[in-house]
């Protein structure tokens, strides 16, 4: 089965650290994927260097304005899926889908569709709507599929609407990097010191002020803690990573709340962690959250989005804002090096048996079969 993947992201990021989770077991089992990119990256890299096809493109919307150009690119598209010998055409982001849907009609192709961000109405009931209706729209948590439902068209048939949920290639993440060990001796952390932690894009949306203001609340009761944050580069808000420094200083944590910038491979970040939280406002599922938790770590959040559905324990969520409830579950597990411990181990328990390549994988070529199949 050859599979054309459309993505805009060649990094393994929050979109793609899925796929590459699906297709590490696939492909031994007779997946051939074939790759569409906006640009190079280490990533797609990495596949064409194992004999993957990589091709490159801008993935304009087709639109009146400009009709020449989208025939052209629809016919080229056309022309890629014959010449590969595609069966189906997945988009792995749900905004490519326009730029794919006419070449996959023209050649009889079925279309699959991964939601990575919940679906706006005027979008889907556009995008999906007969005669282009994807025979697979893919889901990552049940949260995001409730939060979707308004965006399907009402023709839309329910037998295309499946929940893959998310994850990533929990071995393969393991054996990246060290062992943490020099990045705690770089934060300057003694013995006995907890750290806190999280891996977040730096913006606004993730309220990474909270995470630094529970650092605060933890050292004014007198518990030894450093806060890291990890981010940056192509993902930062310049003004708001200013605010965050200035929230730093107000706090008096210049030394105990730390910003490190981008971290790549980001496994030795998690395995320097005690404790990871996560306090953005949205998460369809949190890739984050599921690197913290295969590294055995306890993890805390708000209990947005997927995130209840992200922790094997209601006790790790707590309402969205309430930055006292998530200081509080932090200081109990600062407090309580057991506690860390079991909550860890359940934390790596839980995303094995639910977010792991071959659990995923399982649910995808399942999926496929059936598209294929025009069950």
């Amino acid at each position: 089965m050859r599979v054309l993947y459309v993505t805009a992201n060649s990094y393994l990021r929050s979109t793609t650290s899925s796929l590459n989770a699906i297709l590490k077991v696939l492909r031994p089992k007779g997946i051939d994927p074939v790759m569409i990119f906006k640009e190079e990256g280490p990533w797609q890299q990495q596949l064409a260097q194992t004999g993957v096809p990589c091709y490159f493109d801008q993935l304009r919307v087709p639109g009146k304005s400009r009709p020449v150009a989208a025939l052209a690119d629809t016919l080229k598209f056309a022309r890629l899926i014959s010449r590969e010998n595609i069966d189906i055409v997945h988009c792995n982001e749900h905004e490519h889908y326009p730029a794919m849907r006419l070449a996959a009609r023209l050649t009889r192709r079925p279309s699959v569709v991964t939601l990575h961000w919940n679906l706006e109405p005027g979008f889907g009931r556009w995008a999906f709507a007969p005669p282009y209706a994807p025979a697979a729209i893919q889901f990552l948590s049940r949260a995001q599929l409730e939060a979707s439902r308004a965006g399907l068209p009402p023709a839309c048939d329910p037998k295309t609407v499946k929940l893959l949920m998310s994850g990533l290639a929990i071995d393969e993440f393991l054996g990246r990097g060290d062992s943490g060990a020099s990045m705690r001796a770089s934060w300057g952390v003694r013995e006995g010191t907890v750290v806190i932690g999280t891996a977040s894009a730096i913006k606004p949306r993730k309220h990474l002020e909270d995470f630094i203001r529970i650092v605060g609340m933890l050292r004014k009761s007198g518990l030894d803690v450093v806060g890291v944050i990890a981010g940056g580069g192509l993902f930062t808000d310049e003004a708001y990573h200013a605010q965050l420094l200035r929230v730093i200083a107000e706090e008096q944590l210049e030394r105990t709340c730390l910003l490190i910038g981008n971290v790549d491979p980001v496994t030795p970040f998690f395995r320097a962690l005690d404790l990871c939280i996560n306090t953005s406002e949205m998460e369809i599922l949190s890739m984050s959250m599921c690197e913290g938790m295969a590294c055995g770590k306890p993890t805390l959040a708000y209990a947005v989005g997927g995130n209840p559905e992200t922790v094997h324990d209601p006790w790790c969520v707590v309402p969205f804002g309430d930055v006292e409830g998530l200081a509080s579950r932090a200081e109990a597990l600062v407090r309580d090096a057991n506690l860390r411990r079991s909550t860890g181990a359940l934390a790596l328990q839980w995303v094995r048996s639910h977010f792991d390549a071959p659990v995923l994988a399982a649910r995808q070529e399942s999926i496929y079969k059936e598209v294929l199949s025009g069950a």
